[in-house]
């Protein structure tokens, strides 16, 4: 009973905090015991995927989980001092996609998926013979800047020589790149230098 009429007395005090000052209670409760949100998105397009698949102002996030959905109005309070905030600028944010298609399941599509940052695609290459194949692959090089990353979808028709490239001869054709020769999609030729960037951002070895 002693406790209930103490829970009643606060109550009131804090009604009367909020009514004599117009400061919100959380106002005064000290910064450390309130936890903000980690980042907040906002002035964007949040394609919710609710049932409604409304679509939102803002979005906040705390402990890599949402932590609310909605106006900017209703967001922004949720963001502290050291909070990230990022605005979209009307752009459309999205829930996270995974892309099924298997290839993560073979080592070069690991090497493919886990080095392809900042790096250079091509189209498919011509090169029914050597000399016309390592022209094309010349060519795709000399568009990638030093170091970058190079992955190239090598001809339906390749010559067989090519099919027996090794590390080694990858090194020789691109000295100064990362590259990756595609004949499918679950058979990738590298060279060492792409070897040593998957590996180290963590392909199992």
């Amino acid at each position: 009973m002693r406790f209930n009429k103490v829970l009643q007395r606060s109550a009131v005090v804090l009604v009367a905090i909020v009514t004599l000052t117009g400061v919100p209670v959380l106002a005064a409760v000290p910064a450390q015991l309130i936890r903000y949100a980690d980042l907040i998105f906002v002035n964007g397009q949040v394609l919710t995927v609710d049932e409604s698949f409304s679509i939102a102002e803002a979005l906040a996030v705390r402990d890599g989980k949402i932590l609310a959905v909605g106006a900017n109005a209703e967001i922004e309070p949720l963001a502290g001092p050291e909070t990230e905030r990022v605005d979209l600028n009307g752009r459309t944010l999205t829930p996270g996609y995974i892309y099924n298609d298997g290839d993560n399941a073979v080592p070069g599509g690991d090497i493919y998926k886990d080095t392809m940052v900042g790096g250079w695609l091509s189209g498919r290459v011509a090169g029914d013979d050597m000399e016309v194949l390592l022209s094309s692959i010349d060519d795709v090089l000399d568009k990638a800047k030093p170091a970058e990353p190079v992955f190239v979808n090598m001809p339906k028709n390749f010559p067989n020589e090519a099919f027996e490239w090794t590390a080694d001869d990858l090194d020789g054709i691109a000295p100064d790149n990362p590259v990756a020769l595609f004949y499918t999609s679950s058979d990738v030729r590298v060279n060492h230098a792409m070897l040593e960037r998957a590996f180290s951002m963590g392909l199992p070895e």
